[in-house]
């Protein structure tokens, strides 16, 4: 998991450009914090040390959205978790999840399917 982990924050921070956007540090700070249990727009702007409306300003300049930044992340990570063969429960896990069925019904409303067809199917 630390590897498939780490090689999607390697990808996404040869992404960034030498100034990151507070988006960017955002989802850094998502795909480091999922494993570790729920991320909440609490804990990340406590974590850059300013007020939850702050933050919640400062990616509305960017045009996005916390949700936006976080269903996103946990996107991306889905599919490269699939593709390592993972478990849904495992996946539902590492993305933090409450339940099996709480991945399965955000990743049918991404991908318009189901995470067990879409493994079929890669």
């Amino acid at each position: 998991m630390l590897s498939v982990l780490t090689q999607f924050a390697d990808t996404r921070k040869e992404q960034l450009n030498s100034k990151p956007t507070i988006s960017d540090r955002v989802i850094e700070y998502i795909i480091d914090q999922l494993p570790k249990g729920r991320v909440s727009v609490e804990s990340t702007a406590e974590t850059f040390y300013m007020a939850r409306s702050t933050l919640l300003r400062r990616l509305k300049q960017e045009n996005t959205t916390f949700q936006s930044l976080m269903d996103a992340t946990r996107k991306d990570l889905a599919i490269t978790y699939l593709q390592r063969d993972l478990a849904t429960s495992e996946i539902a896990d590492l993305l933090g999840f409450s339940s099996p069925s709480a991945f399965q019904h955000s990743f049918k409303r991404w991908f318009g399917t189901s995470p067990g067809e879409m493994k079929r199917l890669m």
